[in-house]
């Protein structure tokens, strides 16, 4: 699972996609910070570590809808498909791909959205390298 961020710019006549997280981690395009990932929160409530929730505990991203965060489930070239269990916030494997057949992209979704099928909004990631599995 990964935090990228985005940002849809208006240039001119047309909007542009700029990646601001590179697959290594570190900053791209312009000078700006960006937060990593942070598998484990501190909790208002009990001010205990727990487990970040992917879809209610991620902001969308203070920018939104201009720069906004995506969780990616399955990476680039992957034959596993993962699925997340709202209830639980565990990204689960759905299926295995048993062909030569892998997935083109990093697909994901975007955190605290909902469309009309009761799910996350979905984001195809189309960065042209494969993403790191790395923790």
């Amino acid at each position: 699972m990964f935090l990228i961020q985005e940002a849809l710019l208006w240039r001119g006549k047309q909007w542009s996609l700029e990646i601001i997280m590179s697959d290594n981690g570190e900053e791209a395009g312009e000078n700006r910070l960006v937060p990593r990932l942070n598998e484990r929160i501190l909790s208002s409530l009990s001010r205990r570590s727990v487990a970040a929730h992917p879809w209610h505990d991620l902001e969308i991203g203070p920018e939104a809808p201009q720069i906004f965060n995506c969780v990616v489930e399955i990476t680039k070239g992957s034959k596993v498909k993962y699925e997340l269990d709202k209830k639980t916030g565990l990204i689960k494997v759905d299926r295995v791909l048993y062909s030569s057949v892998v997935y083109p992209h990093n697909y994901g979704f975007i955190p605290r959205t909902l469309c009309e099928d009761n799910d996350p909004i979905d984001k195809i990631h189309s960065k042209t390298k494969r993403m790191s599995t790395r923790r």
